[in-house]
């Protein structure tokens, strides 16, 4: 066994002895310890001091590592899989590979399954759906050959969840057996029949216009921009179009005017005075536009500390971060190239930048092809580009390091 031995020479001289005397003995061992001679190492199997300096203790676990050439459990490699590099495949987690070469945990989305490895066995998870209609599939039966087969958002026998079951007659609504009080199901959607301008009074009635036959029958002209609202489930009702509003209140006076007196929605809500309503002043450092379906005020890009980018750009210009916008990076019409495969775009102070996925690396300086190596299994660039483990002996990277063993058997006798 070694002891610690101050001063860098000192250790130098140890080591160039021993791997002297013990290099007709031992294949693939490792000449020094220190990180910066390390890389100086031809083949370099051997394992970085533990703090990452060069103090690190002469220990011979530490010291004398020889380059190890076989997968350690769970790493393998699967010669059905075409293999690109050696101790690839993680047994514990590869989909295509879970538990042992060959298993795999296919995805069976006809069916509302997908899967997954974990911990070295299939685990198989039902979909959910997000977008319209919205999907919750549930393996209620308990037979995994038909999958997922329930979708209890929908299903009056399993509502919300297996086995719950909605009174005869009521649907399941988003995993809700029927409607809440004052809604009624119209297709499968729970609407206010009183103010609902698409099923107003009745599932399907529409409101688009003011009825001829009612009580505000010719008030909606084009020129009055007024439209048909639905109030206590009744179309004909007024309200003004999007943009104009009722200042003078004569709104309801409507039917006791003849139309060439009443005024009907005769305010543009778009100005400084009136945005969005009669009265609304917006602030002298503010403007008054359209959010949505809104009309309001909105503070100005100096406000907010952004540059107005009027109308330019692909995104439509508007306020904008020139600093941290890829999509207006540095000035308005700089957008960042899209980010290739296994990489990320960002725009760091004005200035478009491409950050590598954690294990990936761009080694060709190439942006079309993104981060194109696997640093964690790639033994010419193990843990970083350039970084080349024993092709000679076969030594294979594994988790980001080229693989290596103690030069010493269980017996403490170095092996020949």
């Amino acid at each position: 066994m070694y002891r610690r031995i101050a001063g860098r020479s000192a250790k130098a001289a140890v080591l160039s002895v021993s791997c002297a005397l013990l290099a007709w003995l031992f294949a693939g061992c490792s000449s020094t310890v220190s990180v910066a001679e390390s890389r100086d190492s031809e083949h370099g199997g051997f394992s970085s001091p533990a703090d990452g300096g060069v103090e690190a203790s002469l220990d011979p676990d530490t010291l004398l590592q020889c380059v190890a050439t076989e997968c350690p459990f769970p790493f393998t490699t699967c010669e059905t899989d075409k293999p690109t590099y050696k101790c690839e495949i993680n047994l514990m987690n590869d989909r295509n590979n879970c538990g042992a070469c060959g298993v795999s945990c296919d995805s069976y989305e006809p069916i509302g399954m997908i899967g997954q490895c974990v911990q070295g066995r299939c685990d198989f998870q039902c979909m959910i759906a997000l977008e319209d209609p919205i999907m919750k599939l549930q393996n209620c039966n308990g037979i995994l050959d038909d999958g997922c087969e329930v979708d209890v958002y929908s299903d009056p026998m399993n509502c919300g969840v297996c086995g719950n079951k909605c009174n005869d007659g009521d649907p399941c609504i988003e995993g809700r057996c029927g409607c809440p009080a004052g809604f009624t199901d119209c297709n499968g959607r729970c609407v206010d029949l009183n103010t609902n301008d698409l099923n107003c009074g009745e599932c399907g009635r529409q409101c688009p216009y003011i009825p001829e036959d009612g009580p505000f029958a010719g008030c909606a002209m084009t020129d009055k921009h007024a439209r048909a609202k639905c109030m206590n489930g009744v179309c004909g009702n007024l309200a003004c179009q999007l943009g104009w509003g009722d200042c003078d209140k004569d709104m309801k006076d409507c039917p006791n005017h003849p139309q060439g007196e009443w005024s009907g929605c005769e305010t543009p809500v778009t100005s400084m005075e009136n945005c969005g309503a009669c009265g609304n002043k917006c602030l002298p450092d503010q403007i008054c536009g359209r959010v949505g379906l809104e009309i309001k005020c909105i503070d100005t890009c100096d406000r907010l500390g952004l540059t107005d980018c009027g109308t330019a750009g692909e995104q439509g210009g508007g306020c904008r971060d020139l600093n941290n916008d890829p999509n207006y990076c540095g000035s308005c019409v700089n957008a960042c190239p899209a980010a290739g495969p296994h990489q990320d775009v960002i725009c760091n102070k004005g200035s478009c930048e491409y950050p590598c996925d954690d294990g990936w690396a761009d080694c060709n300086g190439d942006l079309s092809d993104g981060c194109e190596v696997n640093t964690m299994i790639n033994p010419n660039n193990c843990g970083a580009c350039g970084a080349k483990c024993d092709g000679v002996l076969g030594q294979p990277c594994v988790e980001g390091k080229c693989l290596t063993r103690s030069c010493e058997d269980d017996a403490g006798v170095l092996p020949r």
